[in-house]
This record gives C-alpha cells, structure tokens and sequence, in this order.
C-alpha cells in the first residue's frame, strides 16, 4: 500500500536545502505558542488535550491525525509565496 504522507512532509522532501522566507515572525510565533499553551491549560478539557492530534477517522474518512485547531505554529516555517 502506498505510504500516506503529510503536506509538510511532502514540502519538508521537494524543498530541502533551498533558501526559505518564513510566513510568520518567531517572535509572533512565541507569543502564539504561549498564549495557545496558556489556552489549553484553562479552557480545554484534559481529555481533549490528551487527544490534541487525533480525530475520530469516521468523521474525516482517512486514518491520518489531524490537530483539532491549526493555527500558524502548525506549519511555523511555510513560505507563503512558495508553498
């Protein structure tokens, strides 16, 4: 069977060693991470944290995990105009 593969993953194999130009700022990025920690520290409940990457395959039809909110720290080094 062929190998499932992820949009990072897949851009991580077709782009290395070129120069990138990130989307986002790191310092924006620290800032959401720790708001983002903050979050699911204080609103989310413990199982569904426990569960962050993992939805139900019924629901999306396919086997591969998917974050319950994507947010720029998904996908921190995307470069908007080549990806």
């Amino acid at each position: 069977m062929k190998e499932r593969k992820r949009t990072k993953e897949i851009l991580e194999e077709n782009f290395s060693g070129q120069k990138r130009v990130p989307l986002y700022n790191q310092d924006a990025l620290e800032l959401l991470r720790k708001n983002l920690d903050s979050w699911m520290r204080e609103t989310v409940r413990e199982a569904d944290r426990s569960e962050w990457a993992k939805i139900r395959p019924t629901v999306l039809g396919s086997n591969i995990e998917r974050e319950l909110v994507y947010t720029p720290l998904s996908y921190p080094g995307l470069d908007y105009l080549e990806d």
